[in-house]
């Protein structure tokens, strides 16, 4: 009994040590094979909503590790999209236009309009920094229609912000103001992009003091210094204490100030703008390595991520070795137990079967007993009805014999007392002779005798329980029993039905029954 738990202890422990090693080594909200594609609308969404391709860079090298291969073409747009970003904001090679067409001749199928909107963007930035204005300008207007069909105004909103370089760079100062008018617009009435507002509020600025609206460009750069909370644009805080994510900005709000300023020839005010902004220029450019190098360290951790997985894997293959041995030991265990175990239940069986043959046999022998007691018991029924007719038979014949004596009795009886010539000397030892032939106590002793040959000890307990019966209510009690009529216990006695009916209820009065009838209280002893 002991080593059974002991063999079942062990493979349950081996149960749970193969479960826990053949569970993947994951850490919360990762990637995997069933949640990818959310994962690449996710990181589609970070890069529109947050700048941040850092979800990017963890799906495109799950993706590569594992080999994975799509032919869903919508998919396999998106994933180029993803591609073409990673390489733009790491390294800012020109290779990603390759990702970005690719992507969008896969999209084309697709009515995802936010990422046609997306890719017709990417390109217009290569074809902006090429300078090659026109093609630019003819893919970021189709970025611009593929976002406007969509709720979400993040997605055209960046498309108006490419734009608003481009007509700078082509100094197309009213189209300018029209896209950043509009833009701001789109983000004051969807909520959607607040950190782009700032820089639109500085291209219309722009836009505004290249075409003489002096007051006009004053009022949009405060307000973009309002956006990036500095209210007082005469204010100069510690370089120190800004924000990271505000130096471009900054940067920017201080070139655009100096331009103001030296158009409107107050060159001093230009040149303090414009020496502030240099000061931003070395940290600017820090952030912009800081960025790289966190992508960097992003893609070396998921490296060693990687490498630790795999050690881990090859350490649970060991176990599962280990284990598989094991199992086979206890599995080679169990059927030899089984084996023994089958042999002993077929000789319990086989004896079973034994034992129910006898008992089958034995029950045979019961039946065809318990017919034969059957047949005894309907021939002892027969014989006791017999003896019980015999009994009122006898009982009958004597009262005849009775009454006969007693007529006799009464012939001599009456000869004796009216004829005086017949002699009383020889007349009455006739009649005490007679007289002895029907003895009462006689008749009642053989009466009892023949009567509990069918009742044994009849009176006997019926006296234990009633002794004050008399010998004539104990001859009732005995009619009742055999069943004999009021009636036929008249005849037998000489007596009227009434009489005998009479006598009955006296006997039911005396053994004080009230519910129960006399032939079934007797028939009970």
């Amino acid at each position: 009994m002991i080593k059974k738990k002991i063999c079942y202890i062990v493979f349950v422990f081996v149960c749970i040590i193969l479960n826990n090693c053949t569970k993947p080594i994951s850490k919360e909200d990762s990637i995997t094979h069933n949640n990818l594609p959310d994962k690449i609308h996710q990181a589609i969404l970070e890069i529109e909503t947050d700048d941040s391709i850092e979800l990017a860079i963890e799906v495109l090298f799950f993706i590569d590790n594992e080999k994975i291969v799509f032919k869903d073409s919508c998919i396999l747009g998106e994933i180029a999209f993803l591609r073409a970003v990673k390489i733009y904001y790491l390294n800012g090679e020109e290779s990603y236009l390759d990702y970005a067409l690719n992507g969008l001749k896969l999209s084309e199928d697709c009515n995802d309009f936010k990422l046609k909107a997306q890719l017709n963007n990417l390109i217009g930035i290569f074809y902006y920094k090429k300078r090659d204005y026109i093609t630019a300008e003819k893919y970021l207007k189709k970025s611009v229609f593929f976002g406007e069909q969509t709720l979400d105004k993040s997605f055209v909103i960046d498309t108006y912000y490419t734009l608003c370089h481009l007509y700078i760079a082509m100094l197309k100062w009213e189209e300018l103001k029209g896209v950043a008018k509009k833009a701001i617009t789109d983000i004051n009435t969807s909520g959607m992009k607040p950190k782009r507002l700032k820089f639109f509020y500085i291209y219309w600025a722009k836009a505004q003091y290249f075409t003489g609206e002096y007051i006009s460009a004053h009022k949009n750069l405060k307000r973009a210094l309002v956006e990036t909370k500095k209210i007082d644009t005469l204010e100069y805080r510690n370089i120190e204490s800004y924000k990271e994510e505000d130096y471009k900005v900054y940067r920017n709000i201080y070139i655009n100030y100096s331009q103001l300023y030296k158009i409107e020839k107050k060159f001093e005010l230009a040149l303090r703008y414009r020496e502030r902004a240099d000061s931003l220029l070395f940290f600017f450019n820090k952030l912009d390595t800081r960025k790289k190098m966190t992508f960097l360290e992003i893609e070396k951790s998921l490296k060693d991520e990687v490498i630790l997985i795999k050690n881990q894997q090859i350490f649970n293959q060991k176990i599962i070795v280990v284990g598989s041995i094991l199992f086979v030991l206890m599995s080679v265990c169990s059927i030899y137990r089984i084996y023994t175990s089958s042999k002993k239940l077929k000789i319990a069986l086989h004896q079973k079967e034994v034992l129910n043959g006898q008992v089958e046999n034995n029950l045979n022998q019961l039946k065809i007993t318990h017919k034969e007691l059957g047949v005894k018991k309907n021939k002892i029924e027969y014989l006791l009805k017999l003896n019980e007719q015999s009994i009122f038979t006898k009982t009958l014949k004597i009262s005849t014999y009775k009454d006969a004596v007693n007529n006799v009795m009464s012939i001599i009886s009456e000869l004796i007392d009216t004829n005086d010539k017949v002699g009383v000397n020889k007349l009455m030892p006739i009649n005490i002779a007679l007289r002895n032939i029907i003895s009462e106590e006689e008749i009642w002793e053989d009466f009892k005798i023949d009567f509990e040959k069918n009742r044994p000890n009849f009176f006997k307990k019926l006296l234990n329980i009633h002794p004050a019966l008399s010998i004539t209510e104990q001859k009732h009690c005995a009619y009742i029993v055999i069943n004999l009529r009021s009636k036929e216990v008249a005849t037998i006695l000489n007596l009227s039905p009434r009489s005998v009916e009479t006598i009955r209820y006296r006997i039911k009065k005396k053994l004080k029954l009230k519910t129960i009838t006399l032939f079934d209280y007797l028939n009970k002893l």
